[in-house]
């Protein structure tokens, strides 16, 4: 092959979509990284002679200048998409819509379309069929991902690449004021349909969740960011189990499902090492040590007069002033009864 021909498709290889974007000097110092000792007039050259033929665009409003692929411009990667590269796109775009944020569908956009195209094309093939025959259906009621701007979530995620600082404008729930947050990123994690930063802010050691979508500007700045030292994502994640606890410590659940709840827990556990028994009226009594989250409470609150927790006795308070909450809520809004003529 061509040195000049494979010297610049390695570098479109290197070029961004947008709204990202890459400077001659960074694609000259892939090139060199790659064998490939090139002067930055020459790159830029060579990407304005090219972007007669590809949907190639260049910033050069905004300082540093940089080129980009157009956001909607379709995927060209070599080699091409093969049928299980396309099945894979298709699937994820099937079953991930309500999970994927606006800024990351709209992103993959381009892969998407081509792998609808090709398993179009092969209609006859086994492979290109398996969409047809599989669906995964959400366990409790779906939501409509919040809306994450493209800015933002490329800020975040150029930030944990480089293990920069982020200066970041935040709208907390329920403030109009917005309040600035210089933040430590540790992680990205998507629970449900909501993005969450995990970092430190400022000097404090301790992490916490940001919610991308409450995110109303973002920078990244040039300073590295002040490492937790130890710190484990997943880990952090199963200590917290990314919900709001209650108490540090677990406790112990005693409560009792009638049979048709019980089914939930006996084929999907609420824990590896719960306990049930079967009692003489077919109800099904359980116990397990479960961390003490409002995510439990909400759990437990879904089954409704299916269940009746024993322990602990706060657990069981709460519930039972829960429900009686609920029921006056209903029956102050119930019509008076009619009296029947006698």
């Amino acid at each position: 092959m061509n040195d000049t021909l494979l010297r610049q498709w390695t570098m479109l290889a290197c070029v961004p979509r947008a709204p990202r974007k890459v400077d001659t000097a960074t694609l000259q110092k892939h090139l060199h990284e790659r064998g490939f000792p090139v002067d930055q007039r020459s790159i830029q050259r060579d990407l304005r002679k090219l972007s007669g033929v590809f949907p190639l665009i260049c910033d050069d409003q905004h300082r540093p200048h940089g080129w980009s692929w157009q956001r909607e411009a379709a995927s060209s990667g070599v080699p091409g998409m093969d049928v299980h590269t396309a099945l894979a796109f298709r699937m994820a775009d099937e079953h991930l819509r309500h999970m994927l944020p606006e800024a990351t569908r709209e992103y993959l956009a381009p892969w998407f379309a081509q792998a609808q195209g090709i398993l179009a094309n092969m209609a006859t093939n086994s492979v290109a069929s398996w969409p047809k025959k599989v669906r995964a259906v959400p366990v409790g009621q779906p939501l409509v991902p919040p809306v994450v701007s493209s800015e933002v979530l490329e800020a975040v995620h150029q930030a944990l690449a480089s293990d920069r600082q982020l200066h970041v404008q935040y709208r907390r729930r329920g403030e109009a004021q917005l309040r600035e947050y210089l933040a430590h990123p540790l992680g990205l994690v998507y629970r449900d349909a909501m993005p969450m930063l995990v970092c430190t802010l400022w000097h404090y050691r301790d992490p916490v969740q940001l919610m991308l979508h409450r995110m109303e500007e973002v920078q990244v700045t040039a300073d590295p960011i002040d490492p937790l030292k130890g710190f484990d994502l997943d880990a952090w994640i199963a200590e917290r189990s990314f919900d709001y606890r209650l108490s540090e410590a677990h406790i112990a659940l005693e409560c009792v499902f009638d049979a048709v709840a019980a089914v939930r827990v006996l084929e999907t556990p609420l824990v590896a090492s719960q306990h049930t028994a079967t009692l003489p009226d077919g109800r099904v009594h359980l116990q397990a040590a479960v961390p003490d989250t409002m995510q439990l409470r909400h759990w437990l609150r879904g089954f409704g007069p299916l269940v009746e927790v024993l322990a602990p006795t706060d657990l069981r308070a709460d519930m039972a002033d829960q429900a009686a909450r609920t029921a006056a809520r209903y029956r102050a809004s119930l019509p008076a009864p009619v009296d029947s003529p006698s």
